[in-house]
């Protein structure tokens, strides 16, 4: 049996069915949620780019779409370009990490 092993993480796109060029038009931006919080409400909008947010402290409506969901921490929420989205603080508390993805062409 053939087995590959990753010997460094720069390593794992070899074992993925997708060229390695896709990997290299892309900057990602990893930023902290507390200076950056929204005051109480964030009104529905649309990015032009990938979002990851890690919520470790907070509870909040969060709204994807037409689907209305209630985060509690710890949550991670993986957001997709052109999605609509709205979150509205249900407390004072708000920490965590927001990560962002934008090609570059």
């Amino acid at each position: 049996m053939d087995q590959k092993t990753i010997g460094q993480f720069r390593d794992l796109p070899d074992l993925l069915p997708i060229s390695r060029e896709g990997f290299t038009a892309w900057n990602i931006h990893v930023i902290p949620r507390a200076p950056h919080t929204c005051k109480n409400y964030l009104s529905p909008n649309r990015r032009d780019f990938y979002k990851i947010m890690y919520v470790t402290k907070g509870i909040g409506v969060f709204t994807l779409g037409s689907r209305t969901y209630h985060i509690q921490e710890p949550t991670i929420l993986f957001i997709h370009p052109g999605e609509i989205i709205s979150w509205k603080k249900l407390n004072t508390e708000s920490e965590g990490y927001i990560g962002f993805s934008k090609r570059v062409c």
